[in-house]
């Protein structure tokens, strides 16, 4: 999996705010990593959680593509961003992080657990 890390991939020079859309912009798949801290900053707008918080739901709200912004429950489902609440996270919780971790790469690979099975025929006295 190709990761874009601001630790890995902003250099001294670059524009952060561009790095961020660009990055967003790029990317299939957003790991957005939910833990108190990070919820806090999202919701009062502070540093670069908040900048985050500006681009990204615009996105998440307007987009068809409901699957490119996850959110990775690190702590506790209760503590999500408010633009996120309504989303389905991935538990990668203490206790949890082996089963999140193959649940990330299920979903950015999109091979499901389970698969919706096909539809069958309908029963005879249907078309009587």
């Amino acid at each position: 999996i190709d990761v874009i890390l601001d630790r890995w991939d902003l250099v001294p020079g670059y524009d952060r705010f561009a790095f961020m859309e660009q990055s967003i912009k790029k990317a299939d798949k957003v790991l957005v990593l939910c833990d108190k801290q990070y919820s806090e900053k999202a919701n009062a707008s502070k540093g670069g959680v908040g900048t985050e918080t500006e681009i990204i739901p615009p996105d998440v709200y307007g987009q068809s593509n409901q699957e490119k912004f996850i959110p990775v429950i690190m702590e506790d489902f209760e503590v999500m961003p408010a633009y996120l609440k309504s989303r389905l996270g991935i538990d990668f919780r203490d206790g949890h992080s082996e089963q999140g971790f193959e649940e990330i790469l299920r979903t950015v690979y999109s091979k499901p657990y389970t698969i919706k099975p096909t539809l069958g025929y309908p029963p005879k006295w249907v078309k009587e």
